[in-house]
C-alpha cells in the first residue's frame, strides 16, 4: 500500500480515477471517504468526479454525490490536518528523543537497542558479548602498529563477530566501525551531531587519533622527481635545444609564452 498524504504517489489510485474519468467506473467503495486522499489534489479531483460526473462515493456509512459533496471537502479536510498533525507530532518526539541523547537507529557493533522498555523511552544498551572485544580492537589500532585488516583478524581470532550475520566481521563493517562517533558518545543525525546518554566506549581524542592513523596511511605521498628531461638521451636531441618543465623547446618553435630555459645544449 502507498501513502495517501502526497499526490501522484499512488499508481492504482491514477489507474482508478483514470477509469472514471473514461466512464468505466461510476461507483467508488470504500471504508472511509478520507481513505481515499489526504491531499488536495486528488481530493479536488474526486469532488469534481462527483459533482460534474455524478459520480457517487459509497461507504458502510454514508453515500456521497453532487448533493452532499460537500462533505467530502470537510472528510478530506480532516484527513489531511490528521495527516500533518500526526507528522508534526513524530519528528517533535524524535527531536526530543535527540536532545536526550537517544540514537533513533540500530546500534552499532558493541551494543544494543534495549527493547524491555516502553515506546519512546528506549535506550542503547551495552552488549556484553562484544563490548570488550570492540574495546580491545580500538586498542589494537591506538598502538599505531595495526592496519584495519590486521587489526580485524586478530580481533576475529579472540572471538569478534557481527550482529547481523553471527560471523566474523566483514572489511566493510570493518572500516564502518572506525568511523562511527558513536563509540566516542556522540553521535550523527540529520546532518547534525549529538552527544549520546549511552555509555562511551572510547575518548574523543582516542577516536581522533585512530582517525589520524587511518588517513595517514590511505593518503599516496609521490614526493619524487624523476627529472625525465635531464636524463633525455642527447643523441636524440637536435642542436640547440632547450628545456622547459619537461617539455623540450626546438630552436626558436615556442610552445608556450612564459618560460625558463636553462639552456643545456648539446652538440
Amino acid at each position: 500500500s502507498k501513502s495517501a498524504k502526497r499526490p501522484d504517489k499512488r499508481a492504482n489510485f491514477r489507474e482508478m480515477l483514470g477509469r472514471v474519468k473514461k466512464g468505466e467506473a461510476k461507483i467508488v467503495l470504500c471504508w472511509k471517504a478520507d481513505r481515499l486522499s489526504r491531499n488536495a489534489k486528488e481530493g479536488g479531483a474526486l469532488i469534481d468526479e462527483v459533482d460534474y460526473e455524478n459520480l457517487k462515493i459509497v461507504t458502510p456509512s454514508m453515500e456521497y454525490d453532487r448533493n452532499n459533496s460537500t462533505f467530502l471537502f470537510i472528510e478530506f479536510g480532516m484527513a489531511t490536518k490528521f495527516s500533518k498533525d500526526l507528522s508534526d507530532n513524530v519528528k517533535r518526539g524524535l527531536k526530543t528523543k535527540l536532545q536526550m541523547g537517544h540514537y533513533p537507529a540500530p546500534a552499532p557493533l558493541g551494543y544494543f537497542n534495549d527493547k524491555a522498555k516502553a515506546k519512546g523511552a528506549k535506550d542503547i544498551i551495552v552488549d556484553t558479548t562484544r563490548f570488550d572485544l570492540c574495546r580491545r580492537w580500538w586498542d589494537l589500532m591506538l598502538t599505531g602498529n595495526e592496519t584495519v585488516e590486521s587489526s580485524l583478524a586478530k580481533v576475529t581470532r579472540l572471538g569478534l563477530t557481527s550482529k547481523r550475520t553471527g560471523e566474523g566481521v566483514s572489511k566493510t563493517e570493518a572500516f564502518r566501525f572506525f568511523r562511527n562517533i558513536f563509540y566516542a558518545g556522540m553521535f550523527d543525525y540529520g546532518g547534525e551531531r549529538y552527544n549520546g546518554a549511552h555509555r562511551a566506549m572510547i575518548k574523543i581524542a582516542e577516536y581522533n587519533r585512530v582517525q589520524e592513523i587511518i588517513d595517514g596511511r590511505s593518503r599516496v605521498h609521490k614526493n619524487q622527481n624523476n627529472y625525465f628531461f635531464m636524463k633525455v638521451n642527447a643523441m636524440f636531441l637536435p642542436k640547440f635545444a632547450c628545456f622547459f618543465v619537461g617539455r623540450v623547446i626546438f630552436n626558436y618553435n615556442i610552445l608556450i609564452n612564459l618560460f625558463i630555459c636553462p639552456q643545456f645544449i648539446y652538440i
